[in-house]
């Protein structure tokens, strides 16, 4: 008898925290990943240029750990990162054209490069996203960290006829809890002046 108690008790706890996730489902009112749940704040870049909402928690990524996750000297000016520095957004300006009809070419042109510098790294997904202004070009793929696989999610939006370019990544293992998230965050890419 005990042990059937012990059985409905976990379900009942299952079957609240799926409710509450349900509850937390948008940028609003905030949104889970996995058990964390993240709460996002509306973020200017590029001098007002673009706003879209990121986690709130997240700040800027020091320089101590930039010089060490990013090797290159062009690496993004705008990296927010969580607490623990493995999952972050990262922004940049690409001076290249780029206007709203040609994100697909866009999108197949990254995609080449991406085969090109990281052979290893498999897609997962692609598309363009319906924001609430802007259409978003995305793919998903597994890479290659430091130390570990990558889940990241690349995309790109135009912002007064130039290419901006925004990554996403955290570990890979933590991908299915951190996809929906970021397809939300994607949505909310507004631009002025597009």
């Amino acid at each position: 008898m005990e042990e059937h108690k012990k059985y409905l008790d976990e379900i009942i706890i299952k079957r609240r925290k799926q409710m509450e996730k349900r509850r937390y489902s948008s940028i609003q009112s905030g949104i889970y990943a996995g058990d964390e749940l993240v709460i996002f704040a509306e973020t200017e870049l590029f001098g007002g240029s673009v706003k879209l909402f990121l986690p709130e928690t997240f700040t800027d990524m020091p320089e101590e750990i930039r010089r060490v996750k990013y090797s290159c000297k062009n690496s993004p000016p705008v990296i927010r990162m969580d607490s623990s520095g493995e999952t972050a957004f990262s922004f940049q300006m690409v001076e290249k054209h780029l206007d709203h009809s040609e994100l697909e070419a866009a999108l197949g042109q990254l995609r080449k490069i991406l085969g090109k510098q990281q052979p290893s790294s498999v897609v997962l997904g692609k598309g363009i996203e319906k924001g609430m202004q802007e259409s978003v070009a995305w793919m998903d793929y597994k890479g290659c960290g430091i130390d570990q696989a990558l889940y990241q999610c690349l995309f790109t939006v135009s912002v007064r006829g130039q290419m901006m370019l925004g990554m996403f990544h955290c570990p890979f293992d933590r991908a299915e809890a951190w996809k929906p998230v970021v397809k939300e965050v994607i949505k909310t890419i507004c631009t002025e002046g597009a």
